[in-house]
């Protein structure tokens, strides 16, 4: 596992098990509060083996890393150019790390999973897929545990 800032996101890198013949990788989006390492454990029970690229978000919220801003007219742009910076990041991991965008699911929670969802509008062509928890109906819309 190696931790660092560089490539625009503080991100952590768990490299595939070397007898994945074809490994997928997961990128783990963190919710509010959360950092890079916080949804590696998950990762490893979602896929075993599977290579994991955890990122810590670039907003503080109260302090708390966070992915973007809460959802007001500024927050809406926010998630926006937050997601391109994100899919910018995603090409030059994939060529840092030598893994296949093909082959890439993103598994988000909360705060993460809205901008995975971001993601998937704005860039399905990135991902074979995606587990998100918890996610909010409106990207940024305040969390709410009733169903």
């Amino acid at each position: 596992m190696q931790t660092t800032d560089d490539l625009g996101f503080i991100h952590t890198w768990v490299p595939a098990e070397a007898s994945s013949p074809y490994p997928v990788t997961l990128l783990l989006l963190h919710g509010t509060g959360g950092d890079e390492n916080a949804l590696l454990s998950v990762g490893n029970e979602l896929w075993p083996g599977a290579a994991l690229l955890g990122l810590r978000g670039k907003v503080l919220e109260n302090g708390m890393p966070s992915s973007f801003r809460r959802f007001t007219e500024a927050g809406n742009e926010d998630i926006k150019s937050r997601t391109e910076e994100l899919a910018q990041f995603i090409n030059a991991a994939s060529k840092r790390y030598d893994f296949s965008r093909r082959r890439l699911i993103v598994v988000g929670y909360s705060n993460g999973a809205n901008f995975a969802a971001s993601l998937i509008l704005l860039h399905p062509h990135y991902l074979a897929g995606a587990v998100l928890f918890r996610g909010n109906g409106a990207l940024g819309a305040r969390s709410d545990s009733r169903f």
